[in-house]
């Protein structure tokens, strides 16, 4: 069976220590739902937080596995 995730909040603190555990558990496809800001985008700031807490083979199975979609679950 194949193992899907999705998870809100990915580019907090808490959510990159959640995608670091999807990944290392063996899960294929992690979606991950962010806010961009002015300045970054979604996966601009779900991928700087990854990386500060993360090792570069993470990162580079991060990029096959993870699939950032931008929004804000406050916002209609």
């Amino acid at each position: 069976m194949r193992r899907v995730a999705l998870l809100t909040g990915g580019s907090g603190f808490l959510g990159s220590w959640l995608i670091r555990s999807l990944i290392q558990h063996g899960y294929e496809t992690v979606y991950v739902l962010a806010r961009s800001d002015a300045k970054s985008s979604a996966k601009h700031r779900v991928y700087r937080t990854l990386h500060v807490h993360s090792n570069g083979a993470l990162l580079r199975r991060a990029d096959r596995i993870l699939n950032v979609i931008e929004g804000d679950l406050c916002q209609p």
